[in-house]
């Protein structure tokens, strides 16, 4: 059986396009290839004609109540290969929840690696220029290292649970300029949207003081996640 989906037609649900194709007398292959391609529409699943395919190069889209102004924008606020998000683009697939789904990128540690030493020295240059640090300029100064940090951003703007000592307050949204923007680099992770005040510093060496006392014990919560 193929790729499970969820599609509703004349009352009935199908989670698999063969058997939705099947029921409807159009070939699964056919509607394989209009679903990748995009299309959600029943009735245009199953259309007797050729369905002309016409790209658009608007990048626009919304997602969470949030308006994104271009593809870019919305890969580096969700850490997003932007090179799959907009091949997926390309196909006619546009929505953001199944971009977001598609075009994660798998190894992180790859991926910053294939990154210039040069372009890694700019991007922390400008976000210096705001006043704020970059994760891998926190890092060294905590001992904890920068992927991990970098994943409090993630967790505090989902205002789920950290036991590094990072406050909400820690961190910022960098207002990067147009030019700041055009950046010469293949990795679009590494620009975030969000970086750290120099704050960030203190509060997790705070933290790690309290941690590494010998009266300190973890608190096990009933879901195994510890305090």
């Amino acid at each position: 059986m193929g790729n499970k989906v969820k599609t509703n037609y004349k009352g009935k649900t199908y989670y698999y396009l063969e058997d939705f194709g099947k029921d409807n007398g159009i070939d699964s292959k056919t509607v394989k290839d209009r679903w990748f391609r995009g299309h959600r529409n029943p009735e245009k699943l199953l259309h007797s004609r050729k369905i002309p395919f016409k790209f658009k190069g608007f990048h626009k889209l919304t997602y969470n109540r949030t308006q994104f102004l271009s593809l870019i924008e919305f890969c580096r606020n969700y850490n997003l290969n932007y090179r799959k998000a907009l091949d997926l683009w390309k196909k006619n697939i546009r929505d953001p929840q199944e971009i977001k789904t598609r075009a994660v990128i798998k190894d992180k540690k790859t991926v910053l690696a294939s990154v210039k030493q040069s372009d890694i020295s700019n991007i922390q240059k400008i976000v210096n220029k705001h006043g704020y640090l970059t994760s891998a300029q926190v890092a060294p100064q905590t001992g904890i290292q920068a992927i991990k940090i970098r994943d409090q951003i993630t967790r505090m703007l989902a205002k789920q649970k950290n036991n590094m000592g990072v406050l909400a307050s820690d961190i910022v949204e960098v207002n990067y300029s147009a030019s700041e923007r055009t950046l010469d680099t293949k990795n679009t992770e590494v620009l975030s949207k969000h970086a750290f005040k120099p704050s960030v510093v203190k509060h997790i060496k705070d933290r790690l003081s309290i941690v590494n006392k010998p009266s300190f014990k973890l608190v096990p919560f009933e879901n195994d996640n510890y305090y």
